[in-house]
């Protein structure tokens, strides 16, 4: 029986390799997600303390890519505050937006009022006759440019 399993993985190692690659990451991924470092220590041998009881939290700060990568420790007060003016911030864009909005809009209105009084103006005033005869020679133009402009004629199919 054993035989059998053994002679079975050794024929399919490659099915072995992803079922032993699948475990790995699974408790690999489980072990890190709760374990928690160890605190900083700072020159001196002493470990670093959070002041006042503040939870601090670690973040990347961007540098030139000539400058060495550096860890910054900020607390959740400083990071509350900094999203309560970054809220801020938003607030003052928004009301901004809302009186540029209501200006343009405010524009846009005086701009079809006079759109609007212009075409009135020149409703009422009197325009020139057009020509509403048509003679032979307009008509055999028209019908000379419509083939011109028009498909061809071998694409137009004859029908009575």
């Amino acid at each position: 029986m054993i035989a059998k399993i053994i002679e079975f993985l050794l024929s399919n190692i490659f099915i072995v390799v992803i079922i032993i690659g699948a475990l790995a990451s699974m408790f690999g991924k489980g072990g890190s997600k709760n374990r928690k470092r160890s605190p900083e220590q700072v020159p001196g041998g002493r470990e670093r303390q959070s002041p006042a009881g503040e939870d601090w939290r670690q973040e990347r700060v961007e540098q030139p890519e000539d400058a060495p990568a550096q860890t910054v420790y900020r607390s959740e007060l400083h990071a509350s505050q900094e999203a309560a003016a970054a809220s801020r911030e938003r607030e003052e864009e928004a009301r901004r937006l809302a009186g540029e909005r209501s200006a343009l809009e405010r524009r846009l209105r005086q701009a079809a009022a006079q759109k609007e009084r212009e075409l009135r103006q020149q409703s009422a005033a009197p325009s020139a006759p057009a020509s509403s005869t048509v003679g032979k020679e307009k008509l055999r133009n028209a019908v000379i440019w419509a083939e011109i402009l028009g498909p061809p004629r071998a694409k137009r199919h004859y029908r009575k």
